[in-house]
């Protein structure tokens, strides 16, 4: 029985871990359509970028083996991080730029999808402010911890928002048709 308990445990789990990755990967997707909505342009391609940055801040789990406090800290899950985010993506535009395949016709474009990143990355780690564990999200200009009421694998949170998320991606995109 005890057994049964903890397969029923660890598959709980899995799937609060599962919605949490979905969230961020909606709200990312909602800040590519809304931004890309006020930019007045139907471009793809945010929507697809703000998914991506929407989910880097938690490439830091990868770190893990080598830091047990690596995961939401200052460098990905804050202010700064998001802006390191966003100098990295600009970095990658530049080389882009000359010469190689770039998915935007112009450097507004380009200089659009930076928001996006900066955006993107920066909900994500406000979302995981809302949990017990939170983050440091005004890093360097505070050092305090923001912390909510929620579990990171609260399956009725993520799904809240995640549908909020779809919702207003799909109202922004609707608009182009």
């Amino acid at each position: 029985m005890l057994h049964a308990i903890t397969a029923k445990q660890s598959q709980s789990a899995s799937w609060g871990a599962l919605t949490k990755w979905a969230t961020h990967l909606a709200t990312g997707m909602a800040i590519g359509a809304v931004i890309s909505r006020l930019a007045d342009s139907s471009w793809p391609e945010l929507v697809c970028i703000g998914a991506v940055a929407g989910l880097l801040p938690d490439s830091d789990v990868f770190l893990m083996p080598l830091s047990r406090n690596a995961h939401r800290s200052v460098w990905t899950h804050s202010l700064s991080g998001s802006a390191l985010l966003s100098l990295a993506w600009l970095l990658i535009l530049v080389v882009a730029l000359r010469g190689a395949y770039l998915p935007f016709s112009d450097s507004s474009a380009a200089t659009t999808s930076v928001a996006v990143v900066f955006i993107a990355s920066f909900a994500h780690a406000g979302e995981d402010a809302l949990t017990f564990q939170g983050c440091r999200l005004l890093h360097p200009i505070t050092g305090r911890r923001f912390s909510g009421p929620f579990r990171y694998n609260d399956i009725m949170a993520n799904a809240i928002i995640s549908l909020v998320s779809l919702g207003v991606m799909l109202a922004c995109l609707g608009a182009f048709a």
